[in-house]
This record gives structure tokens, sequence and C-alpha cells, in this order.
């Protein structure tokens, strides 16, 4: 039903569109919705032009640079009283010193959880004298310092987020639903990672780390972030210029008067129906739902990080639930407009759907 809100459905079963099995039927699928709001409404036929989605910064760009803390023979063997030399001997490694990002992640989670819980056990403390337990403290005062910068490295600057924004993207199809939710799934647990080891690490279940690189597989071998934000670009773009179409005729001219439907205004109601409703509204479920999902995961983990000067403008693009410079925003926007445009026209004629 046509009311204040967007005109969207979320649909649970989403049916799958005819003809869109590839971009260019996608693409297709809005121009003609587009052209057909036009040509009723005797109005130029415009051209779908989204914008283009911004190319991810270099990655000395993206990084944070974290110093890493140099100890001693004599400093590494109080560990011991831990149970953190394994830990150390890991990091130590010719693998820690070449890991990736995210291997380096896991591990400072570790370290930094393992050693808060070591200072909070009474027993463990009484096995070091008092400056190596001032040591210890300071450590995890720097660690813990340094965990928003670590964290950030893991999840956006390896080739993992690199892979899932490529340019060369496709746009969204349905008739890949399936592939999409591992990756949402991925970022999910990313973001309840970051909450709850900013909120509580003592208490932080390490059993969530398992698994972790698999995660980041998930992630490399998907598209699902750039398909969805160059969907939503699509779909804002021709949401935008269908809304502009029928501005343009009411302001020119009215379709209707004192509420009465014209033949024209009839075939204008048909084509909602048809096109948009029928037609395109489900592919918007489709894109509406995973961008959500996008957005809010990423919103979440950047609730505690800062973020690279240099990748700024990037993130409020793509990453970014709220900024005004959002792929999101733009969206919700084109979508209340293109709504607002309908309700209008419609309204006019007396033809709104739940109306006789």
């Amino acid at each position: 039903m046509l009311g204040a809100k967007p005109l969207i459905v979320i649909i649970c079963g989403l049916t799958l569109l005819a003809g869109c099995s590839d971009t260019s039927s996608e693409l297709g699928q809005m121009q003609s919705y587009a052209n057909r709001v036009a040509d009723i409404l005797d109005e130029p036929t415009p051209t779908i032009t989204p914008d283009k989605l911004p190319a991810i910064p270099a990655h000395r760009q993206r990084v944070f640079e974290v110093p890493p803390l140099r100890e001693g023979m004599l400093d590494v063997l109080e560990f011991r009283h831990c149970g953190m030399l394994d830990l150390i001997a890991q990091r130590n490694s010719s693998l820690g010193r070449v890991a990736q990002a995210s291997q380096v992640l896991s591990h400072e989670i570790k370290f930094l959880t393992a050693l808060e819980r070591c200072l909070q056990q009474p027993e463990q403390l009484a096995k070091l004298d008092e400056e190596t337990q001032q040591h210890f403290r300071n450590i995890a005062a720097t660690k813990s310092a340094q965990l928003p910068a670590v964290l950030w490295n893991g999840f956006y600057t390896g080739r993992e987020v690199e892979q899932t924004l490529a340019l060369s993207a496709p746009l969204l199809s349905p008739t890949q639903i399936g592939q999409h939710t591992p990756v949402l799934a991925a970022w999910e647990t990313f973001a309840t990672i970051t909450e709850q080891t900013r909120t509580q690490v003592t208490g932080f279940d390490l059993n969530q780390l398992e698994g972790l690189e698999d995660q980041f597989a998930t992630i490399y071998n998907s598209t699902t972030g750039a398909s969805t934000l160059k969907s939503l670009q699509t779909l804002t773009a021709t949401l935008n210029a269908v809304a502009t179409t029928i501005e343009a005729r009411l302001a020119r001219r009215p379709l209707c008067f004192n509420g009465q439907p014209t033949n024209k205004a009839r075939t204008l109601r048909s084509a909602f129906d048809a096109l948009y409703a029928k037609e395109l509204q489900p592919y918007m479920a489709y894109t509406h739902r995973l961008g959500q999902r996008w957005f809010a995961a990423h919103a979440r983990i950047l609730k505690h990080l800062n973020v690279p000067a240099d990748s700024q403008t990037y993130t409020d693009q793509v990453f970014a639930q709220t900024s005004d410079k959002s792929i999101w925003i733009n969206y919700q926007a084109a979508l209340t407009r293109h709504t607002k445009a309908w309700q209008s026209i419609l309204g006019q004629c007396g033809l709104m759907p739940g109306t006789n």
C-alpha cells in the first residue's frame, strides 16, 4: 500500500525476476521503467547514469602504524607465569613476522585477553615482583590503546576488503541470492568481536576467533560489497530519474483535475503496478536488505574505531551509515523522493493504491 513510508516491501521469499541474470538485464529493467513513465507523461526520456563506485584507497592510506613492543629475554620469561610463552613464540616466529593483518588481529586479541586475565588473578600476580607487575600493567595499557588500530588494520587493510569492493563487480543478481549471506554474516561477526573486545576484553570468548580466517576467506571470495553498493547506486539514479520526470510533469501541468482520473492517469497507474510494484520492487527489496545489513555491520564496527585521515571520505561513502556522503543515505533520500512524487501524482488523480 502506498502510504507515508517508502515504496518498498521487504519480501522474505524473493521471487526471482525474469531476465535478471546479468548486469545489463538489471540496468535495462530500471531504464525501461524510467522510459515508460516519461513516455506516458510526455517528458524527456531520462538516461540512468549511476554514480561510479569510488576506488578503495591505496594500502598505505588505509593502514595505521602500530609500533611493536620489544621485550628482552628475561622479560619474556616472566610471561610464563601467565601461560603466554606460546603466544609470544608464535608472534616472534618467521610466520608471525610476515603475518597478514587478520592474523595479527587474532594474536593481539589473544595476547591482550590473556594478559588482562592474568593481571586479575591474585595467585598469578603473587609469582611476580612489584616491578614486573607494573611492567605488565603498562604493556596491557599500551596494547589496549593500540587495539582500535589493530582492529581497523585487520578488517579494512587486507586483500579481503579490496576484493569484496572490486570495481569490476557486477550488479546484484537474485539468481545468486545465497552467496551473499555468508559474507554479511562474516562482517556481523567482526562487529561482535569489535564490540566485545572494546568493552570488556577479559570476558571475551576466545572461541569466537576459531574460524576467523575462514570468515576472511569468505569475504575474499565474493564481491558482495561492491555489488551491493553498485546496485544501490543504480537504484538511486533510477528513483531520482523517475521522481524528476513526475515532478517536471506536475510543475508543467496537472495530470488530473478534481481528483478525477484521465485515461493517461490510468495508464500511468498500470505502469506503476506492472513495472515498479511487480518487477522492480522485489529487486529493490533484495538489494535493500543486503544494503541494510552491510551498513549496519560496519556502523557497529566503526563506532569503536578511528579512521585514517586519508580513508575518511571513502569510509563515509561505502561504510558509514549516517554520513551525508553515504551511498546508503543517498539511496534512502532517493527512495523518499520517489515515494512522494508518486503520492503526489496518483493522489491528484484519486488513484492511490488502496483507493477505489
